[in-house]
């Protein structure tokens, strides 16, 4: 009788359907999403997949340890989020109030108002940069030769065009190529012979001038575009330097690339295949453009790329103005 009462009882209705089941608490619906997001980075950094079993990279993703590791992961972060949530905060408030009580920004006002303190800093990193690879193995001075210095030359090119004039190109690595190949097409690498061979020092200006012509026909019908259309056709841009380069077997070797590349030779002096003479001139090209950068930014070209990437649609006819009456 008194379980019909309740049933009917309005009070006793509306609080079974305020009663929340286990599974749909909130705190049970993060760990859903945790157990998930562990699942997905299994197969992230799991085995990848071949051609003879499409199941293979699912198969020794989930059936090794990694699926372990990633879920008790994904877990452990959950219960801290949790139980322990509230104690972390302190401990990380803690931890900034210390790190703000460092006198951080009195290294940082140093750095600004004394050059003399910016130099030392800069030598001393240059002196690390030129004796600190002595110490390392051949494979890690093949990294820094092939991925550290190619990517920085890379990173201060993009500060240019993306930091400075706030353009987003995001196909800047093909003018890396169209440099590449045309170098490699002037010192006789390429199936296509060239009217005369050039040296690998002399082919430098003539690939930056490959490039100065790339950009200037990129740029004619491109730079009225702004915003998210001028990603795309750079990227399309990108896209069409790669292709070119990956099909075009007579030109550009294909995905071969280019073989038989001549040995850098100036002065009666040949290098060989040691990897700290390319370091140190690659370092070198490094040091020249950053000092060359620096100057240009605080020039008249430097303020007008910080005019455009602030408000393009203002600043051009400023833009134009003083660059016509310089």
């Amino acid at each position: 009788m008194s379980a019909d009462v309740s049933v009917k009882d309005p009070a006793a209705r509306a609080a079974r359907l305020r009663h929340v089941a286990w599974y749909q608490q909130p705190r049970m619906k993060r760990l859903g999403a945790m157990l998930a997001l562990g699942v997905v980075l299994t197969m992230m950094v799991g085995e990848q997949g071949n051609t003879r079993d499409i199941f293979y990279s699912l198969e020794t993703s989930f059936t090794g340890v990694n699926l372990w590791v990633c879920v008790g992961l994904a877990v452990a972060i959950w219960a801290v989020r949790e139980f322990a949530g509230t104690s972390v905060s302190k401990v990380a408030g803690s931890a900034v109030a210390a790190g703000r009580a460092l006198p951080v920004d009195r290294v940082r006002t140093m750095l600004r108002t004394q050059p003399k303190l910016k130099w030392v800093l800069a030598v001393a990193g240059l002196l690390l940069a030129l004796f600190a690879p002595y110490n390392l193995t051949g494979y890690w001075q093949t990294v820094l030769v092939d991925q550290v210095a190619t990517y920085a030359l890379l990173a201060i090119g993009l500060n240019v065009v993306i930091g400075w004039a706030g353009l987003l190109d995001l196909g800047f690595v093909a003018f890396f190529a169209v440099g590449a190949y045309s170098a490699a097409f002037w010192t006789g690498a390429l199936p296509v012979d060239p009217p005369v061979v050039l040296n690998n020092f002399l082919v430098i200006p003539v690939a930056v001038l490959t490039c100065l012509i790339a950009g200037v026909l990129l740029g004619a019908p491109t730079l009225r575009l702004r915003g998210d259309y001028l990603a795309i056709v750079t990227l399309g841009f990108h896209e069409i330097v790669y292709i070119v380069a990956k099909n075009a077997d007579g030109f550009t070797g294909g995905s071969a690339g280019a073989r038989q590349i001549p040995k850098f030779s100036a002065f009666g002096y040949e290098w060989s295949l040691e990897r700290m003479p390319y370091w140190y001139l690659l370092v070198t090209v490094i040091v020249v453009l950053i000092i060359v950068f620096v100057r240009l930014e605080h020039s008249r070209v430097g303020r007008a790329w910080t005019a455009i990437r602030e408000d393009e649609v203002a600043a051009a006819p400023t833009v134009w103005t003083r660059c016509g009456s310089s």
